[in-house]
């Protein structure tokens, strides 16, 4: 009987995978993406007009050889689709849904912007496996931004980085989130460069919370702009998000929130979410979260992969509005989409949530839990 059971359920898991594929090819075939192969000019147009990479020596000396040959993209897409069906089921059931109500519709202009979307993830995703792994080289890359945007005026710093930030985009959240980021690079640079480390002592143990707490920082920002934005499903989401955080981050070599993959998936999808209604400049915010170095990416690793790929992504969208460049496209029913996906994201929330607390975790203390009680299920 057992065996039976076992086969039934190998079964189930099996058909659920095939109809997540059959989704995910279902999306690329609207906007037309297999078969390409990367066009090295527009390669170089978007390493000069998009990223900002092209005066870089740092990433052209190591990449320029893939970069400027012809590269088949469909073993991207693939890597891309595998994260979907294997880690974020919240997205493929949005896409899912969203096709099915006629939310996600196929046309020309669609396709071309996104082709263009599918090479800037593929420069991104070198880029950020290369951070990934040489944090000395991603320390070059953040200096070879801080003069680019000094001299649109930009300053280095928190505090001269969030007034400067504010001043050049007009926006609080976009000019707090660099602010925030420029905190985390930070700290993040001068743990990388400290040797000596003791696990256990008074200074790990305040680096632990210290780490918490930014990450923490990071999703009220989204949480409150949602919230305000009239999106309570993924508002709901982000809030969870911050109950069910990390308990421990291990800062030794690498920075690694220990988060659960739900925990991953569940911020995977309300961020995709939050860029969707709230931010300019999706051709460059999609690919952030859609690089497989980083949709792919396990619980442990998640959010340093996420966090470099921000650093750089938002010093970008500054420079971007900025030099008053215009967003490469808009979504016109992004009301109606971020709708679905949040009561989509507010589901699996409460899902992890009662997961989290079958545990016998303590997820809320009665402050937190009295304005979830009456922000969230009034």
């Amino acid at each position: 009987m057992a065996t039976v059971e076992t086969k039934d359920v190998t079964e189930d898991q099996e058909l659920n995978v095939g109809k997540a594929k059959n989704i995910v090819e279902t999306f690329f075939d609207f906007f037309q993406v297999r078969g390409q192969t990367t066009d090295p000019e527009l390669i170089k147009d978007i390493l000069k007009n998009d990223l900002f990479f092209y005066e870089s020596e740092l990433i052209m000396s190591e990449f320029s050889d893939t970069f400027f040959t012809p590269q088949r993209l469909d073993p991207l897409l693939d890597s891309v689709s595998e994260g979907l069906f294997d880690k974020h089921p919240a997205v493929v059931e949005f896409l899912s849904s969203a096709i099915e109500q006629g939310l996600i519709v196929k046309n020309q202009e669609s396709a071309e912007i996104a082709r263009r979307i599918l090479h800037c993830c593929f420069i991104l995703d070198k880029t950020t496996e290369k951070q990934l792994h040489d944090y000395q080289w991603s320390e070059k890359l953040f200096d070879y931004f801080h003069p680019v945007r000094d001299k649109k005026g930009i300053k280095k710093g928190v505090l001269r980085s969030l007034v400067t930030s504010y001043r050049v985009s007009g926006r609080w959240f976009v000019a707090a989130k660099v602010a925030s980021l420029e905190l985390v690079s930070l700290r993040y640079l001068k743990r990388m460069r400290k040797k000596n480390f003791k696990p256990g002592s008074l200074s790990d143990k305040f680096n632990q919370k210290l780490w918490v707490a930014m990450l923490n920082l990071n999703i009220y920002e989204a949480t409150l702009q949602d919230w305000f934005s009239k999106q309570p499903g993924n508002s709901e989401a982000g809030f969870i998000l911050t109950c069910t955080n990390a308990e421990r981050v291990t800062d030794d070599g690498q920075i690694l929130y220990h988060n659960t993959q739900l925990w991953a998936s569940l911020y995977h999808t309300w961020n995709l979410c939050f860029i969707t209604g709230d931010l300019p400049h999706l051709d460059l915010m999609y690919p952030k979260l859609l690089i497989p170095a980083v949709a792919n990416a396990s619980g442990d690793h998640y959010i340093h992969a996420r966090a470099i790929i921000l650093t750089i992504t938002f010093s970008l969208m500054t420079l971007r509005i900025a030099n008053n460049q215009p967003s490469a496209f808009e979504i016109q029913n992004k009301e109606k989409l971020c709708n679905l996906w949040g009561e989509i994201n507010r589901k699996y929330a409460r899902e992890l949530l009662a997961v989290e607390e079958k545990k016998g975790r303590k997820t809320m203390g009665w402050f937190k839990r009295m304005i979830y009680k009456k922000v969230y299920l009034k």
